[in-house]
């Protein structure tokens, strides 16, 4: 009987470490389901925060996408802007002056010949042969022809006048040079002529009748007339000193 009770005991012991073991590795795995629970735990929060912060970070930079071209668009849009006013204001200047220069042709005065051409356009004009724009084109044509006419007569006249300006001062300068060395003014020399003629060329650039570089070729020929006129003179010198 007590063998058989320690036998009884031994196997209630056995089955007890057995069953301790089984809770101690219960517990252990237990242990560790919840150790890896709360790793994945918390790489789940990491990754919800980096993917939260990636979300934040692209609508930040959709935002800032957005306000760029915005600006992009408004900036080009004022710069069309001001192209339209500049090129409506530049029409306008034009047209403007297009009105001035016409109203300054229709002060013209207009010869017989000017007059009855615009006798003839008005006719065709009543008799429904022209438009009137064309009519109108027509007329300032002719003003325009007859203003140039009598702008070119006026420029002649100043050039005319400035040119007795001209000669009427270096004339005096060489009376002044002559009585200076107790002589006489006569007839002028070939120098003097040039001289004159050069300080023609210098007033008529100066007053814009004449454009710089056609100055100078002028310059040139008066020079090229001075060296080769001296040429001439030393040449008959020499042909005569040598007979």
């Amino acid at each position: 009987m007590e063998e058989e009770d320690e036998k009884e005991n031994g196997e209630v012991d056995g089955d007890e470490v057995k069953a301790g073991g089984r809770e101690k590795w219960m517990a252990a795995d237990a242990d560790e389901q919840q150790s890896k629970n709360i790793k994945a735990n918390l790489q789940a929060v990491v990754l919800t925060r980096q993917e939260a912060r990636v979300n934040e970070l692209a609508a930040m930079q959709k935002r800032l996408q957005e306000d760029w071209e915005k600006r992009v668009l408004k900036v080009e849009a004022e710069q069309e802007k001001k192209k339209q006013e500049d090129k409506k204001a530049k029409q306008r200047e034009i047209r403007e002056q297009a009105e001035m220069t016409e109203a300054l042709w229709r002060q013209a005065t207009l010869n017989e010949l000017e007059e009855q051409k615009l006798k003839e356009i008005k006719a065709q004009l009543e008799a429904g042969e022209l438009h009137e724009n064309m009519a109108r084109s027509k007329e300032t044509s002719v003003y325009r022809k007859a203003f140039k006419r009598q702008e070119v007569k006026a420029r002649l006249a100043e050039e005319v006048q400035l040119r007795r300006e001209v000669r009427t001062r270096e004339m005096a300068c060489l009376r002044e040079e002559a009585r200076l060395k107790g002589e006489t003014l006569g007839d002028l020399s070939p120098d003097q002529k040039a001289r004159v003629l050069l300080a023609e060329i210098r007033a008529f650039r100066e007053a814009g009748f004449v454009s710089k570089k056609s100055a100078g070729n002028m310059v040139k020929n008066v020079h090229r007339t001075i060296a080769q006129r001296k040429e001439r003179e030393e040449a008959k010198r020499l042909k005569k000193g040598g007979k």
